[in-house]
């Protein structure tokens, strides 16, 4: 029943949800992210002209129950407005702003390298302390052996586990330039 609920709030046709909807393919910047001012649906784009490439936005109002649409208007010039509009927001100075922002998480990332770098040594230490302690106990004494074992092998999981996170990070940094 969930899935069927699921499958059935994927769907496009006369959903009562339609924050729900996924945003639909389409070539034009605003598909599927304009709403109606009068009744809130969800404006459709539909392509119109010679060759169907003509964009027009509609809300389909009460078309489906025999009304008219609510608005409609050209794609193209909306599209075209928008664009202008983002781009004179997006400054040389934003662009910069944007680049310095990049460059910090990325200096993070370092910073992250340099700290797993730090557990690795302390790592290793332990680790390495714990096996002299282990060598230099009495065979004999299989009670102080067993734990002592079970401590170096711990430190060892211990040391593989940041190694591993260690080559995770420099293989996302590596991606990352």
């Amino acid at each position: 029943m969930r899935h069927q609920r699921m499958i059935k709030g994927n769907g496009t046709n006369f959903q009562p949800n339609e924050a729900a909807l996924p945003v639909r393919e389409g070539h034009w910047l605003l598909s599927s992210l304009l709403r109606c001012a009068r009744c809130g649906h969800k404006l459709n784009v539909r392509y119109w002209g010679k060759h169907g490439t003509t964009p027009r936005y509609l809300c389909a109002g009460d078309y489906h129950n025999g009304g008219k649409y609510c608005i409609g208007f050209s794609g193209g010039a909306a599209d075209k407005r928008i664009e202008r509009e983002v781009l004179s927001i997006l400054s040389p100075e934003g662009v910069a702003v944007s680049l310095l922002a990049i460059a910090k998480l990325d200096g993070g990332h370092d910073v992250r390298y340099q700290g797993l770098a730090r557990q690795l040594e302390q790592a290793e230490y332990e680790a390495q302390r714990a096996f002299n302690q282990y060598d230099q106990a009495d065979p004999n004494n299989r009670l102080v052996v067993d734990t002592l074992e079970a401590r170096w092998n711990v430190k060892l999981e211990q040391l593989d586990q940041i190694r591993v996170e260690l080559d995770a990070n420099q293989v996302a940094n590596a991606q990352r330039q």
